[in-house]
């Protein structure tokens, strides 16, 4: 299953109900399917996040006929920083 880390750029929708949450990720490396700002979007049941936290996220890729590809997340965990700069 494809792994996935990287800095939460911005949380663009979240429901409390049930965790469903569109964000926008900065990759720790360059990946496939990042948009020409460098973002990457991920969906799914997250637990409740913030800008600027690092996560490491196993899912799937998947290519929504309206928004595009995004990565679908089946686990989060959150992670520290990998580098001095991230601290």
């Amino acid at each position: 299953m494809p792994t996935l880390r990287g800095t939460v750029e911005r949380i663009t929708y979240y429901n409390p109900e049930n965790g469903y949450t569109v964000l926008r990720l900065r990759p720790a490396r360059p990946v496939a399917g990042m948009a020409r700002d460098g973002l990457i979007t991920v969906v799914g049941e997250l637990p409740e996040l913030s800008p600027g936290e690092h996560l490491e996220l196993t899912g799937q890729w998947k290519t929504h006929t309206r928004y595009g590809r995004q990565f679908v997340a089946e686990t989060c965990r959150q992670t520290l920083p990998a580098t001095a700069e991230g601290i």
